[in-house]
């Protein structure tokens, strides 16, 4: 994969260490692609890019924000960014619930990194991502349907439990509410190595805040 000049700039932006960098990289990204499009922000074809956008924005001080002539742009991305993330949780905690009710169920990932204090506008989430011992998949894909969950492309369960769960380590739910899940089964793989790290992952599981909801999230350092 080749990255355009414009990501690699963005991609040194978003890196937390100095406001200036992000600022520069912001700056160039707007004169080059954002502004100069005149387009409406979810028509640009940069959609790569624009995912960038939050983390060099939440590296900038407050001041840098309030003097910049495209206040208002930045401002927007960052608050679109947080009603985003905020909407897309809550409206999946409650299948978080259904599913912890059955079996073990752990939040990872983009959401589970609110809950270990990243600011909330920091990374636009698309799903959130959950996952559940592989022997409970079955049982995990049977709640999502009781509650509505539709899979991506229409794929069947006996799909899903005779191929893809040895191919893939998960696959996309989502309702008619807006929650979209997308539920992991195996993230390690089979091999001797990865199942230590499967037994690791399990074993460091903590119990943390999201949204004023207990949830189980993995160690730092498996996110």
């Amino acid at each position: 994969m080749r990255l355009s000049s414009e990501e690699i700039s963005l991609l040194k932006g978003g890196i937390p260490e100095s406001s200036k960098i992000a600022e520069i990289a912001i700056n160039s990204w707007l004169q080059k692609v954002g502004v100069k499009s005149g387009l409406p922000w979810n028509q640009i074809p940069h959609v790569d890019e624009i995912c960038l956008l939050p983390s060099v924005i939440s590296n900038l001080s407050l001041d840098q924000i309030s003097q910049s002539p495209d206040k208002g742009i930045l401002q927007g991305i960052s608050k679109s960014t947080w009603l985003n993330n905020i909407s897309l949780i809550k409206n999946s905690l409650d299948i978080y619930e259904r599913l912890s009710e059955r079996t073990e169920v752990v939040i990872f990932k983009g959401a589970s990194l609110v809950s270990h204090a990243m600011p909330t506008n920091r990374r636009r989430l698309n799903d959130i991502d959950v996952i559940v011992p592989f022997e409970d998949t079955e049982l995990a894909l049977d709640v999502l349907n009781d509650n509505e969950f539709i899979p991506q492309f229409g794929i069947k369960k006996h799909t899903i439990l005779s191929r893809e769960i040895y191919r893939r380590s998960g696959w996309n739910f989502e309702n008619s509410q807006g929650a979209r899940i997308d539920l992991h089964w195996n993230i390690f793989g089979n091999e001797i190595n990865c199942k230590k790290l499967n037994h690791r992952f399990w074993s460091q599981i903590k119990r943390k805040n999201l949204l004023g909801n207990l949830v189980s999230v993995p160690d730092l350092a498996f996110i």
